[in-house]
C-alpha cells in the first residue's frame, strides 16, 4: 500500500522512537519506518521537535498550549534493497543517521555543540 500511496506523491510522517518521551530525550529509534523508506523508495527527512513533551504528555491524548521549536535537517536518500539481510542492515544504517542528525538539532537549540 505504502508503496502505490508513494507513487502516487504521497509523503509519509513518522515518529521512529515509537513512543513520546516524558523528557527531552530521544530515545533509540525502531526500525520499521526505515524499512518502509527503502521499500517505499522515499527519502526521508530527519525533523526534530523540541519541548513537545510538554505539550503532548506521554499519558495524556489532549495538547496543551505552548510553543515548540521545529528544525528539519538534509535529506537522506534511500538507497534500494531487495534482500532481507540488506534491508536489515540499511533500515540500521539510516536509523542512526537519522538518530546522529537529530541529535545535533536537539543540541543547537539547546546551545550545545554537537
Amino acid at each position: 500500500l505504502m508503496k502505490s500511496e508513494a507513487k502516487n506523491g504521497k509523503n509519509f510522517l513518522f515518529f521512529p522512537e515509537g513512543t513520546r518521551s516524558l523528557s527531552n530525550q530521544i530515545h533509540p529509534f525502531k526500525r520499521g519506518a526505515f524499512v518502509l523508506a527503502i521499500q517505499s523508495g522515499l527519502p526521508i527527512v530527519p525533523c526534530y521537535v523540541h519541548n513537545s513533551y510538554q505539550l503532548l504528555h506521554k499519558k495524556n491524548w489532549l495538547m496543551k498550549p505552548g510553543v515548540v521549536t521545529l528544525s528539519v535537517g538534509e535529506v537522506i536518500h534511500v538507497p534500494t534493497a531487495d534482500k532481507p539481510a540488506q534491508v536489515r542492515e540499511e533500515s540500521i544504517r539510516l536509523a542512526e543517521l537519522a538518530f546522529r542528525q537529530i541529535q545535533n538539532m536537539q543540541s543547537r537549540i539547546e546551545g550545545r555543540q554537537p
